[in-house]
């Protein structure tokens, strides 16, 4: 619910710098997709960017409760960073293209699917226990 809001009113209420910050931040994440190097920092100065360019304050203050899930996800399957590189990219896309209504779609199908991935490998670990 907050982030899907948060794409939305970027794409609508976000200034040309903040929304290149975003871009900026999908282009360091895939440099590090590419050098095979962490890439949570990027990946959270890229929803943290998102929110920022929201300019919704309750929106903004929900920054840190999404990077201890960022931090989680990555420290407990590192991998799912690569495989939802597309979708962070669909997600810059359509806030870039000024488009709120639509930019709320690709940023919840990026956290549903992130949320599934990680409930299958969560089943997957305690099976293996």
């Amino acid at each position: 619910m907050i982030e899907p809001q948060a794409a939305g009113l970027a794409a609508k209420r976000g200034s040309r710098r903040e929304i290149a910050a975003i871009g900026h931040a999908f282009a360091a994440m895939s440099e590090a997709a590419r050098l095979g190097t962490s890439g949570i920092e990027a990946d959270l100065l890229f929803h943290r960017a998102i929110l920022v360019a929201s300019h919704n304050a309750l929106l903004l203050q929900m920054g840190n409760l999404i990077a201890v899930g960022l931090t989680i996800a990555h420290r407990v399957l590192a991998e799912s960073f690569v495989v939802f590189l597309p979708m962070h990219e669909a997600v810059y896309d359509t806030i870039a293209k000024r488009d709120g209504d639509r930019a709320r779609k690709p940023m919840h199908e990026l956290l549903s699917q992130t949320q599934h991935f990680m409930n299958r490998h969560a089943q997957a670990l305690a099976r293996n226990l």
